[in-house]
């Protein structure tokens, strides 16, 4: 149900490097409530990068279609902003950032529809200001958009950094990403 390298322009790598494992699951549980109703059966993650832009790519199989639909749902913008602060802060220390700090994180939902095959969709954009030295603070932008069908959902976040999106490359990824959902049930 994730993309593959080969679902990307020229130019894209899979970023293959051990020390996101935790990164990965860290941002995993900022999408999904943690609460002791939802059983999480798996879930798997892989990013890619160009060289201003990085891509992650989720799945996560819950106990049911019931507790796929209410992980997706109990997210609340408070809480998503303060867990991609704190997400962002743990990958700069990762890699070594430590000049850099980040500082205030917004999360707002967008209504969308769900494509075919697919029972549900929610888009959240995340902006998080980042300081990358004394009197340098730049806005980082991520798009995260999570598909349910069933008890599968996968989600796509678009980090944008400093350059501006892609949305033809956007939706492309998404359409691959609806239809692995789609055949996977």
């Amino acid at each position: 149900m994730l993309l593959a390298r080969s679902d990307f322009p020229g130019g894209w790598k899979a970023v293959p490097y051990k020390q996101y494992i935790a990164a990965e699951q860290r941002f995993r549980e900022c999408i999904t409530p943690a609460t002791s109703e939802i059983e999480i059966i798996g879930g798997a993650e892989r990013i890619f990068a160009s060289d201003a832009q990085t891509e992650l790519s989720g799945a996560t199989v819950f106990g049911s279609a019931e507790q796929a639909s209410a992980a997706l749902r109990g997210d609340k913008s408070a809480v998503v902003a303060r867990c991609f602060r704190d997400f962002y802060a743990k990958s700069l220390a990762i890699e070594g950032n430590t000049r850099s700090s980040v500082g205030q994180a917004r999360a707002r939902v967008l209504e969308i529809g769900a494509p075919p095959d697919v029972d549900e969709a929610k888009e959240w954009q995340i902006a998080t200001s980042v300081t990358l030295a004394p009197g340098l603070t730049v806005k980082n932008q991520t798009d995260l958009v999570t598909l349910r069908r069933g008890d599968a959902i996968v989600s796509l976040a678009m980090d944008t950094g400093l350059a501006p999106s892609d949305p033809a490359l956007r939706d492309q990824l998404l359409e691959k990403l609806a239809g692995r959902l789609g055949s996977n049930q």
